[in-house]
């Protein structure tokens, strides 16, 4: 019986996009962290934003609603194998480039595989928070 890939089946309904903006806080004072804001796309994605103006830097992160509890029996492993291969790069971002970009914005990233969720993340200079987004949206359209 042939499965259908699930991650073309939960893209659209199943993204889940942390982003927590940290913007420098003023006169050197911590800031309590503002309230979390959650919005529905019309997609199906949850945008999650959570200010935290204690340092100048911002986190992107995108949470898919697959992982190793998605497997057919007998393929074990295959949901970290696709979160290897969205590393491999797209029509416009060739292999490993998306990786020395983050690192040129002054950032660094990385993925994880659980039972139920595959995360992708950027920590990126919070000007550079729009870049970051764009390289995501880019790998997840086009894979």
């Amino acid at each position: 019986m042939k499965h259908p890939n699930p991650w073309r089946l939960r893209l659209p309904s199943g993204c889940a996009l942390l982003l927590s903006l940290c913007t420098l806080a003023t006169a050197g004072a911590a800031q309590p962290a503002a309230s979390v804001r959650q919005y529905t796309l019309q997609n199906g994605m949850v945008l999650i934003v959570q200010p935290d103006h204690r340092a100048p830097t911002a986190v992107n992160m995108l949470w898919v609603r697959v992982g190793s509890m998605d497997e057919v029996d007998g393929t074990s492993g295959v949901a970290h194998v696709l979160e290897h291969m969205l590393f491999k790069g797209t029509p416009t971002v060739k292999a490993g480039e998306f990786s020395r970009r983050v690192a040129a914005l002054g950032g660094r990233e990385n993925a994880f595989t659980s039972k139920d969720y595959t995360g992708f993340y950027q920590q990126i200079p919070a000007n550079r928070l729009e870049d970051v987004m764009r390289l995501e949206a880019d790998r997840f359209a086009h894979n």
